[in-house]
Parts: C-alpha cells; sequence; structure tokens
C-alpha cells in the first residue's frame, strides 16, 4: 500500500519491544508501506530505510489526519 505523512513524525527503527529502542524520522512525503505478521507495518523511506509502526499508533496517526492511506 502507499501511504502519505501529511506532517514529520517518529518511527521505530526495529519491528520490536526492546529494552533499547532506536527511532527515526518519516518527513512528510509519501511511502510504500505493508503490514508484517508481527503486527507491525513496515514503511520504506526514500533512502531505502525501514521504519516501523505498531498496528496502534497507525491507526491513532490516521485518526488525527497525520497519515493517510493512498493505494492499497
Amino acid at each position: 500500500m502507499y501511504i502519505r505523512i501529511h506532517h514529520g513524525i517518529i518511527a521505530k527503527k526495529r519491528p520490536d519491544d526492546r529494552i533499547e529502542v532506536e527511532f527515526t524520522p518519516l518527513v512528510a512525503n509519501d511511502y510504500f508501506a505493508q503490514i508484517l505478521e508481527s503486527g507491525y507495518i513496515e514503511i520504506t523511506k526514500t533512502n531505502s530505510e525501514k521504519a516501523f509502526l505498531s498496528t496502534e499508533k497507525f491507526a491513532q496517526l490516521i485518526e488525527a489526519n497525520e497519515l493517510l492511506v493512498i493505494e492499497k
């Protein structure tokens, strides 16, 4: 699917909840994203790095109009 981020957000660098969590910024732009079996959304940044959002955070960002699914 393709998503549009309206304002910059912060996402995880890894799709898990380790003690030491690292984050990466996602600037306002369109991105390719896919749902993983783990329940996380994997987002491919323009530099090919991966960023991850939990499904709960993804839904919150849609509700807040920070993120829009533009193509499934």
